[in-house]
């Protein structure tokens, strides 16, 4: 019996894993993003996960990994805890920055690369409730009429883990087995690790690198800080629902006081700004 201590959701331990371990990452690119059998990824090359603005002015950004393989096209992985329309503009930018950050004086067009932009969601994108049994969302660009006429520059590919029920699945398909293992811990305190991820050979990989992960105690506080952080968001959320508040609009909210707390805005002013107390904008 395989038992683990860190949860490879939270963003330390997830970019140990796949901003660590080419192999691995590669893997679960393949098994996740919408690519033909002689276009799959063979190599990888890691970038910084620090996005610069293309211009002066312009926002910095930072992403879970970030990497291009052998042709020159760019994969982008994020995992988000929660859902906000901001991911969604997030994702959006990162990607065109992606995409624009190629043309360098002297590249013509043509030669410019796809980018990929994979985001693992812990939960359900609001717009796609209805589809009850589709977890997984691939998002190009395309003509309004006419669906089979795309453009190739930008590829998203939404994945709603809360959604994703390992038990209901085959766990034959290398995506499930994927999922499965970044949801391993989701209601499960003991730790253990479910029997048949530990039959697959790049799974059980994954598995021995979190059972075996040893965190510095600066690694261990941002670990528990994540958690702490997930924990007063949910405790907010639920809360602020009872009262009636509109969830979405209230996950909104959070993000931009906790952009605004980073950005060292005076706290009473982030308050104004968002309608949030002051008692919970210093648990964010």
């Amino acid at each position: 019996m395989s038992v683990v201590q860190y949860d490879p959701r939270a963003d330390i331990v997830f970019r140990k894993i796949f901003g660590e371990h080419k192999h691995l990452c590669m893997s679960l690119l393949n098994s996740l993003l919408p690519l033909s059998e002689d276009k799959k990824i063979v190599s990888l090359e890691y970038l910084p996960s620090d996005m610069l603005p293309l211009t002066g002015n312009g926002k910095n950004s930072i992403v879970d990994v970030r990497c291009k393989d052998k042709y020159g096209r760019t994969f982008i992985v994020e995992m988000q805890m929660y859902w906000t329309e901001a991911f969604l503009m997030r994702a959006l930018l990162n990607a065109s920055k992606a995409f624009a950050s190629q043309a360098d004086k002297g590249v013509e067009f043509k030669e410019l690369q796809p980018v990929y932009s994979l985001c693992l969601l812990n939960e359900s994108m609001p717009k796609a409730k209805e589809y009850k049994d589709e977890y997984r969302h691939v998002f190009i660009i395309c003509h309004e009429n006419h669906k089979e006429l795309t453009m190739d520059g930008m590829k998203f590919v939404f994945v709603e883990l809360l959604k994703f029920h390992s038990l209901n699945k085959g766990h034959n398909k290398l995506m499930e087995l994927w999922l499965s293992f970044l949801t391993m811990l989701q209601g499960n305190n003991e730790g253990i690790v479910p029997e048949y991820l530990t039959k697959n050979k790049t799974i059980a990989e994954a598995v021995d690198i979190v059972k075996e992960l040893q965190l510095t105690p600066e690694e261990r506080a941002h670990y528990d800080k994540f958690w702490d952080e997930v924990s007063c968001e949910r405790t907010l959320l639920s809360e602020r629902f009872d009262q009636g508040v509109e969830v979405g609009e209230l996950k909104g909210k959070v993000e931009t006081a906790r952009n605004l707390k980073s950005l060292g805005v005076d706290i009473h002013t982030i308050a104004q700004a968002t309608g949030l107390t002051i008692e919970e904008i210093n648990e964010l």
